[in-house]
């Protein structure tokens, strides 16, 4: 990063000047833009787990990067919190990172929330009217852990909705619900929703069988058909 104090006029134009200042560091290839190791990374405040797949790429889930929180009148409320990154070697000591802050929002509340920011003042009261009449219920989902199955060669996550195997990882990402525990919550938010993650960290012994190690609950196992929990 470069702190001149000057104000540029677009990014092509601030990418520019950075390549410039650090010939050595940032690379163009006929694919990519790579950097050197180490660099400024897209990983936010908070890092929740880490994992590397079978490719040797790694992901790391972290809090923060998107990060909302909206009531409407009726007191309905959305908060969605969370960031995935993928980095990549692509030679030797030069890496490519891509993210994606956005993948928690389902489908439903995409066009209402999962916007870019809004710059023009005009269309402010357009996107609060559009967020009014689809918010229906409570809809709160918090990013925690990420593990790799080596039995199946899948990524998985844990949220506030359950654990959740990832698909298409090459930074746009689907997820699908495996099963969510019910576990003690050590925070409640003003609605009574649980927003504080129980789950710390979780790997698979087989196939589909899970370790879950909790705050509350102790360690949970999972065998594809029910939970059970040990203190």
């Amino acid at each position: 990063m470069m702190n001149d104090n000057i104000k540029y006029k677009d990014r092509n134009e601030y990418f520019k000047k950075l390549k410039e200042t650090y010939p050595n560091e940032i690379k163009i290839t006929e694919k990519d833009t790579i950097y050197k190791y180490p660099y400024q990374m897209n990983i936010s405040s908070v890092t929740k787990g880490v994992a590397y797949d079978k490719k040797n790429n790694l992901y790391i889930s972290s809090s923060g990067g998107y990060s909302l929180y909206y009531q409407n009148e009726r007191g309905f409320n959305y908060f969605v919190n969370g960031t995935l990154v993928k980095i990549s070697k692509k030679e030797n000591e030069y890496y490519k990172s891509c993210f994606d802050e956005k993948f928690l929002i389902i489908e439903k509340y995409k066009k209402a929330f999962g916007g870019t920011f809004i710059s023009d003042l005009s269309r402010i009261d357009e996107k609060r009217k559009l967020r009014e009449s689809v918010l229906t219920e409570n809809e709160i989902n918090v990013l925690g852990p990420i593990t790799f199955n080596q039995f199946n060669n899948n990524l998985y996550i844990y949220t506030s909705k359950g654990f959740q195997i990832l698909k298409n990882s090459n930074c746009s990402y689907t997820k699908e619900l495996i099963f969510k525990p019910k576990l003690k919550c050590g925070f409640h938010s003003n609605i009574n929703e649980c927003i504080d993650l129980n789950v710390i960290k979780f790997e698979f012994i087989s196939k589909n069988e899970i370790l879950f190690l909790t705050r509350n609950n102790g360690i949970g196992y999972y065998n594809n058909s029910e939970i059970k929990y040990f203190r």
